[in-house]
């Protein structure tokens, strides 16, 4: 699973060197996330690794074409465990100088997936593609480097839903070539999966997050 944690950050970096090279027309940002949660499989607590969430952002200003945002986050615990990658594309609703608002949609991919039924026992494999409807949004206090941040995904079909929320709050150091952006705040995962043989496994990662992003 950490292959794919540096396959994420190596791409944002390749396409952030292209991207500064074309003059503006694109704006990137690269960022990873440090998230201390506790996790219920059919409201069961299991012991489980930290997840880490990585991302690449990519907006512009060409017509029609919409921005777009891969991110990677990494699920393991002794009940199920899978790479969950967001392809994201979204179109800006509403910016001004102080509040930024963006929807779209993302399909969800549940990569290398394994479920063990009360954390114990033989295990079912999985690989699903889960599609929701997608939101970001940012709120600039004014006369400071602070910013109110939060993102949405919302999707469910059949007995299969996702939900995936996080709200926060950044501060941005303008640097000469960069601005970096210190974050925290909480982030609640919750999904209901239909993959396995019997009921649906409820699935929810809960708790506070600390990263760092870079915006070019």
């Amino acid at each position: 699973m950490k292959k794919s944690i540096w396959f994420a950050v190596t791409l944002g970096g390749v396409l952030t060197t292209a991207a500064v090279q074309a003059e503006n027309t694109w704006n990137t940002k690269v960022g990873m996330d440090y998230w201390w949660a506790t996790n219920k499989v059919d409201e069961v607590k299991y012991q489980g690794d930290d997840p880490i969430s990585a991302y690449v952002d990519f907006s512009h200003s060409l017509p029609y074409i919409p921005n777009f945002k891969l991110r990677y986050t990494q699920i393991d615990n002794s009940a199920i465990s899978f790479n969950n990658i967001d392809y994201i594309a979204y179109y800006p609703a509403l910016h001004t100088d102080s509040v930024a608002f963006n929807i779209g949609i993302s399909a969800s991919q549940f990569q290398s997936g394994e479920y063990r039924q009360d954390g114990i026992g033989s295990s079912q494999s999985f690989n699903e593609v889960a599609w929701a409807l997608y939101a970001d949004g940012r709120l600039i206090v004014p006369g400071t480097q602070f910013s109110l941040i939060g993102d949405m995904q919302f999707g469910g079909t059949g007995d299969n839903s996702t939900a995936d929320v996080m709200v926060g709050l950044d501060y941005v150091f303008k640097l000469d070539t960069v601005d970096l952006s210190l974050r925290g705040g909480y982030r609640v995962m919750d999904y209901s999966f239909d993959y396995f043989t019997g009921e649906p496994v409820e699935v929810r990662e809960q708790g506070f997050f600390t990263g760092v992003e870079l915006n070019f």
